[in-house]
């Protein structure tokens, strides 16, 4: 009862505290893109190794610094889990992905 809202309160006020996740600041950074435009690519990769789902003509897809692309609805939840890193190959998303709040602060000053 009591004990668990104040700790539900507690979790998101901490939350609140430590300023953007980093979905949130994925999301600033990066925009998605429609598959098949020729800003996404579209040819090279014909599924989304996250979800092994073929994409369809017009799917919302973000293509990451490294190149491969992903469904926009699996990358967000890949990086709710807090990997800052690419599902396929690992390469690193941010430019410092240990401090999401000080890549969105480099964001703002650009």
């Amino acid at each position: 009862g009591g004990e668990d809202a104040a700790v539900a309160v507690s979790v998101s006020a901490a939350a609140a505290a430590a300023g953007p996740s980093l979905a949130d600041t994925f999301r600033a950074r990066f925009r998605p893109a429609r598959f098949g435009h020729r800003r996404c690519g579209g040819g090279a990769t014909a599924d989304c190794r996250v979800c092994l789902v073929r994409f369809e003509a017009e799917a919302v897809v973000n293509r990451l610094p490294c190149g491969h692309i992903f469904h926009r609805a699996c990358l967000e939840t890949w990086l709710d889990y807090d990997h800052a890193t690419c599902p396929l190959c690992r390469s690193r998303l941010l430019a410092d992905s240990s401090s999401p709040p000080a890549a969105a602060a480099a964001l703002a000053r650009t």
